[in-house]
């Protein structure tokens, strides 16, 4: 995770390097990606993932003003800047549009594909500089995605400490599944509503974490 963090950042600086610092200023910040991409590029052919973020750009930049930027700068990672910010309702509300372009299918040769994606903001900030804001925004972005997906979030500083934590839970859990004892099964009886007869069992896993005790399966399932 860190490591794809990483690579998108210089990709998406060497690309604005081509711009001066000034044709930024009070602009806000998108990182979009989309959701479970690794899973859907399974099942395109050559050509066709290029064919599906051709239209998915053509349909962002319908929903952005004529004067704001839009870049591919991963294999399914895309930047917006918002020049001329003018309020965070504005943005709320570009958000809104840009998740909105998901919702009919994309064609791609014969059939339909339906995609989801996440959207890290970050508003204009005078004391940082690009690569700050950047980094802002690509943190809400990892935050988004961890906790589901599908949707926006805008950065605050408590999310660096979310992140951290999330990424701390995959670290542990990583080292869970080489440990006979902290990932254990548990077998609860399935009934019949009618007679209250028992018909099978059904198996739970559960992760018995050795500090925090039994986790709760939302967040872990989110992580996944």
């Amino acid at each position: 995770m860190l490591a794809q963090m990483d690579y998108e950042m210089e990709a998406s600086l060497d690309w604005l390097q081509e711009f001066g610092a000034k044709d930024f200023a009070n602009s806000a910040i998108l990182f979009m990606d989309v959701d479970h991409f690794r899973q859907l590029s399974m099942s395109l052919v050559t050509g066709e993932a290029e064919e599906l973020f051709r239209q998915l750009i053509a349909r962002i930049r319908q929903e952005v003003r004529h004067d704001d930027v839009v870049k591919q700068v991963g294999r399914d990672s895309f930047v917006v800047i918002q020049r001329n910010f003018h309020s965070k309702d504005a943005l709320f509300d570009m958000c809104l549009r840009l998740l909105r372009t998901a919702h009919e299918p994309f064609k791609i040769r014969s059939y339909p594909i339906l995609i989801r994606f996440s959207i890290g903001v970050a508003a204009p900030d005078a004391s940082l500089g690009l690569e700050a804001l950047l980094r802002r925004a690509q943190i809400a972005l990892q935050v988004q995605k961890n906790a589901g997906g599908a949707g926006f979030r805008f950065y605050t500083p408590l999310l660096e400490n979310d992140l951290a934590r999330q990424n701390t839970i995959i670290g542990e859990l990583a080292a869970a599944l080489e440990d006979d004892e902290q990932i254990v099964v548990h077998y609860q009886p399935l009934v019949t509503r009618e007679g209250l007869s028992v018909v099978g069992r059904e198996a739970l896993i559960r992760w018995q974490h050795p500090s925090a005790g039994r986790l709760c399966r939302k967040p872990i399932v989110n992580l996944g």
